[in-house]
């Protein structure tokens, strides 16, 4: 399964009730464009902190449609990920201090927790 197409919702920052709600609204992003698919990939600054997984619960238990796949990884790895980049990903950002020159690619659609998209 984690081999087949997915539509690619990436988060790096922190997980609180304002991210939890950026993500909700890429899930129904992905049920508009008749995606079956969703992974949603942490970048964490504190690899193996899983209280993100607390907060996403919630989303979880609203879905009925979507297959799934949680992904973590390094926040170390960004740029490298998004520099090998073959489609396009949405990319919430929340609470960090700057938007690194990395981020902004032709693949990357940004959206900032609170900021307009």
């Amino acid at each position: 399964m984690l081999d087949e197409r997915f539509y690619e919702v990436w988060f790096v920052g922190d997980l609180d009730e304002d991210g939890v709600k950026k993500l909700r609204e890429s899930l129904f992003d992905a049920l508009r464009r008749g995606e079956k698919r969703i992974r949603f990939r942490f970048y964490l600054t504190e690899r193996g902190d899983l209280s993100y997984l607390g907060e996403l619960r919630r989303i979880l238990l609203e879905n009925t449609r979507l297959s799934v796949a949680i992904d973590e990884s390094d926040f170390r790895k960004l740029e490298e990920d998004i520099k090998s980049l073959e489609k396009e990903v949405l990319i919430i950002v929340n609470k960090v201090d700057f938007l690194p020159p990395y981020l902004r690619s032709e693949k990357l659609r940004i959206a900032e927790v609170g900021g307009n998209d």
